[in-house]
């Protein structure tokens, strides 16, 4: 079943981009730890997604995949996807703030 295997490889992809993160927060890299959690947490929403019946969008993102299903899905996990929706929609302007060039260093540049 190909949508088995998708799943398994998000899932997986998820959970080694939360080891990074824990790696990267050790080191005190922080922006590439909120980076790779924000992954992790992108990579697991479209493991969700897929597993309740969608197919991942390159158009739309995960968060608002995700909150257009939760009328469709089951009562009992509707709140809880409400909620992953909410949270991937509040960080996604800070991703794409991690990714944007570095701060300049008092020495200057």
């Amino acid at each position: 079943m190909v949508e088995a295997g998708e799943i398994k490889a998000y899932a997986e992809n998820a959970r080694e981009q939360l080891i990074d993160a824990e790696i990267a927060l050790r080191e005190k890299r922080h922006r590439l730890s909120f980076l790779c959690s924000a992954l992790s947490a992108e990579n697991a929403a479209s493991a969700l997604i897929i597993t309740l019946g969608r197919r991942v969008s390159g158009r739309h993102s995960n968060w608002a995949v995700l909150g257009s299903l939760v009328t469709r899905i089951d009562e009992g996990l509707r709140a809880m996807v409400k909620e992953i929706s909410v949270r991937l929609h509040r960080i996604e302007p800070h991703i794409r703030g991690s990714c944007g060039p570095p701060p300049l260093h008092r020495e200057g540049w």
